[in-house]
């Protein structure tokens, strides 16, 4: 059975940790290419070094998902390593500072 992701390049925000990262680590296991982004770059490059050190083919790059141009920034950076970008995965929580709750695209 072949695998599609072979090879493939996914983009990933919310990254850094929980949902994002376990997301990032499946797919890297299937074998794709993966981009993290995240808000938070220390914690983002802690989550990268780990998935690094299994053996899986990752870059980081920051991004708050509220900053158009950080998208474009991330799209570029991964068109850049690898070429073309397959997937994307936005886990995200933007908090409203006006409220409790929470949104999650």
């Amino acid at each position: 059975m072949s695998n599609e992701f072979n090879g493939k390049t996914a983009i990933i925000s919310g990254a850094a940790g929980g949902i994002g990262l376990a997301v990032a680590e499946a797919l890297a296991g299937q074998g794709m290419n993966i981009v993290m982004g995240d808000i938070d770059s220390s914690t983002l490059s802690e989550a990268s070094d780990a998935l690094k050190e299994k053996g899986y083919n990752v870059i980081t790059c920051p991004l708050d998902v509220t900053d158009y141009t950080q998208w474009e920034s991330i799209v570029e950076k991964a068109k850049e390593a690898f070429g073309k970008v397959h997937m994307a995965v936005s886990y995200t929580h933007l908090r409203p500072h006006e409220t409790d709750s929470y949104l999650v695209c």
